[in-house]
């Protein structure tokens, strides 16, 4: 396991405290604090560990089981420009991501020393190409992780594999007041961390989203559970909705503003990412592009639009010029890649197929459904039909909500965002609640209802899927990637008497529910988000054979 920090890394271990940073630590002997100065060398200049400005290692001497304290900004941090000031001290950022590292947090992490052979960085067409050595990574800032002798333990899948930086650039990403917002993306984030990567999150926020609570903080490190910590950076910037006016389209101007603040976030990183991954076309997507050419790395626009809705603002002529231009392009079902090719004249070399993933760890059956049902004060005898998506017609919620009326004994859990439908008998629960708690309200539902009109690949399918809910879901070819006859009864979403009766089978023949929910077992394991992550952090290293 390898730390590339933000311009520190301090480590616990009986040999000492080995540290490499500007500015100062604030060490922790024993239970005594203590504040230990670090030279800080001039950007340029070598330090005294023959290092080169923030690249050298500066030597601390000993002391035993020291840790570095979680503070946002250090005593000596008012010298800091503005505009370092708004983003976050990296170097108080150094002490929140040193803390969360797996290794710190365990108790007994081991050493940091500096590797004497001082590698030069590689260049934008050599993806991650430090070489792995028995018993000891060696990475490009000269530290070396040598680890207890469990791979597993330290966050890496595969003894050998090498390392990255991916900058995930995200329009939609959860905060406090948007929880549910995004939640796929970080679970793709955290995946990827805990294959080992460094991960960073770029995901700047629209002053005016102030409508739906407090702003995220503008830096903030999320532990994945293992790995390296995930760094999440959140600029402001001002949009301009997505509305067309005219001849002119407000949404253009959104996506440049967006854009703006995405370079202005990399500039401030330390070092270069390997690649740049957009989440959708636009925003995310194209400014992901303008990253990635900037600073010398790939970019992979991940594309999970069922109907290329974000390119409205700009057209296909102008999204096809620029989607060109990106690296490699990841797809989330062969329907959306059909359509880059025919729609967009993406070549289909640069496209790869990988259906979203669910965190089996966390999405898994529930023990006692009854008695999950009396924790959420659902009634036990009803049959509980889950629903997890906006209340909107392109899901069918409008359908669904009309084949219960009249069906005795089921009762629907809506899970989901908008405007709340009104309070009814036939309800059980509705709301939005935090993505951590979907198991939980699935786990009390028999079945699985979704008839929707379009999708990209469907999260809400597939995590269903992971708890052995039968599903009762749409016919069309979007889906084919995700489900088949084992697992699902496929209705026009349109018909509300087949969607009707797929509902009253799943009520009324408990042992077809069996037979589906043990399918939808073995189905889900095909979209382990970990092996998820694992195959296209393996695409990724790939990129590193052709220059950007």
């Amino acid at each position: 396991m390898v730390f590339r920090p933000r311009g520190r890394v301090v480590a616990q271990s009986g040999a000492g405290i080995r540290a490499r940073a500007p500015g100062m630590v604030r060490g922790v002997p024993g239970r005594q604090t203590g504040v230990v100065p670090v030279r800080q060398p001039r950007r340029g200049h070598r330090d005294d560990a023959g290092g080169q400005g923030q690249q050298g290692l500066s030597r601390l001497g000993s002391q035993r089981s020291a840790l570095v304290r979680d503070d946002p900004v250090l005593p000596e941090d008012s010298r800091l420009p503005p505009h370092r000031r708004r983003l976050g001290d990296p170097r108080a950022a150094d002490h929140r991501l040193a803390q969360a590292q797996h290794g710190i947090r365990s108790g007994r992490a081991a050493d940091l020393r500096p590797d004497q052979s001082r590698r030069p960085r590689p260049r934008p067409g050599g993806i991650g190409r430090g070489q792995a050595v028995s018993g000891r990574r060696r990475c490009e800032s000269g530290l070396a992780f040598q680890g207890q002798g469990d791979p597993e333990a330290l966050g890496r899948s595969v003894p050998g594999e090498r390392l990255m930086r991916v900058a995930f650039v995200a329009s939609n990403y959860p905060s406090a007041s948007r929880p549910a917002v995004g939640s796929f993306v970080r679970q793709f984030v955290w995946a990827m961390a805990r294959q080992g990567h460094e991960c960073s999150v770029i995901a700047p926020v629209s002053v005016f989203e102030r409508k739906h609570g407090p702003l995220p903080p503008r830096f903030a490190v999320e532990d994945a559970g293992a790995g390296p910590a995930v760094q999440v950076h959140r600029l402001r910037h001002v949009s301009f909705s997505s509305r067309k006016v005219g001849a002119l389209h407000t949404g253009r101007w959104s996506n440049a503003a967006f854009a703006a603040a995405v370079l202005r976030t990399l500039s401030r990183l330390p070092r270069r990412p390997d690649v740049v991954y957009g989440h959708f076309m636009y925003p995310a997507g194209h400014a992901a592009i303008r990253a990635a050419r900037r600073s010398g790395a790939h970019s992979v626009v991940g594309v999970g639009e069922g109907e290329f809705w974000t390119l409205k603002p700009v057209g296909d002529v102008r999204a096809r010029r620029e989607m060109g231009a990106a690296s490699a392009v990841l797809a989330v079902s062969t329907d959306i890649r059909n359509e880059l090719v025919g729609r967009l004249e993406i070549p289909a070399e640069k496209i790869r197929v990988f259906p979203n993933g669910v965190d089996l760890r966390a999405f898994r059956p529930t023990a006692d459904r009854a008695a999950r049902c009396r924790e959420l004060g659902f009634p036990e005898n009803d049959f509980l039909v889950g629903y997890v998506g906006p209340f909107v017609a392109q899901k069918g919620y409008p359908q669904l909500r009309a084949v219960v009326e009249d069906l005795a004994g089921v009762r629907l859990v809506l899970l989901g965002r908008g405007p709340l439908p009104p309070e009814d008998s036939r309800i059980a629960f509705r709301g939005s609640v935090p993505h951590g708690d979907v198991p939980r309200f699935l786990g009390a539902c028999h079945a699985f209802v979704l008839p929707t009109r379009i999708e990209g690949s469907c999260n809400s399918v597939i995590e269903a899927m992971a708890c052995g809910l039968p599903l009762v879901t749409s016919r069309g070819s979007f889906m084919d990637d995700v489900v088949d006859a084992d697992v699902a009864l496929r209705v026009d979403p349109d018909d509300v008497a087949a969607i009707r009766a797929a509902i009253v089978a799943l009520r009324d023949d408990p042992e077809l529910r069996a037979r589906m929910s043990a399918a939808c077992l073995r189905k889900a394991r095909q979209f382990d988000v970990d092996e998820r992550a694992r195959r296209i952090g393996a695409w990724f290293e790939s990129l590193g054979e052709a220059r950007p």
